[in-house]
């Protein structure tokens, strides 16, 4: 029984999780690929490859900018560009979920239904910022 899963990995110290993503995609895949946003993210505690760490994970929405695969046989046994019909009918239960709300950000648009959008928010430290995830909201003049 074939088995797929999403591209992806750990970050690297100091890393920003839209740079891991995109390099994760980049060496996995050789695509190249630019972050759009968060759609989601799994926590699981006591995971058998988390080194007795909890583990979080973040699936990131990417817009790709290439899409000839040069897989890293590495890292990866195979890789292919999968249609999200196919995707939700998937064995791995991650992925069914995945492809189902990326069904439904196309339908209502993602902006409007899954995405944590990136932005920069001014720190209480002068001259420092910190990236804030959440989902767009109308702002109101006071």
């Amino acid at each position: 029984m074939e088995f797929w899963k999403l591209p992806g990995g750990g970050t690297e110290l100091s890393e920003d999780i839209a740079d891991g993503a995109i390099r994760e995609v980049f060496e996995e895949t050789g695509i190249q690929s630019k972050f759009e946003s968060i759609i989601a993210f799994r926590q699981v505690h006591n995971h058998p490859g988390g080194h007795g760490r909890s583990d979080l994970y973040f699936i990131c929405r990417l817009s790709a900018l290439t899409d000839t695969i040069k897989m890293d046989t590495n890292e990866v046994i195979d890789c292919k560009w999968v249609k999200l019909d196919e995707a939700v009918k998937s064995n791995n239960p991650l992925l069914q979920r995945v492809a189902q709300q990326l069904i439904f950000g196309l339908k209502n648009g993602f902006e409007q239904s899954i995405d944590f959008s990136l932005e920069q928010i001014p720190s209480i430290v002068t001259g420092k910022t910190f990236e804030f995830f959440t989902r767009s909201i109308k702002k109101t003049s006071q």
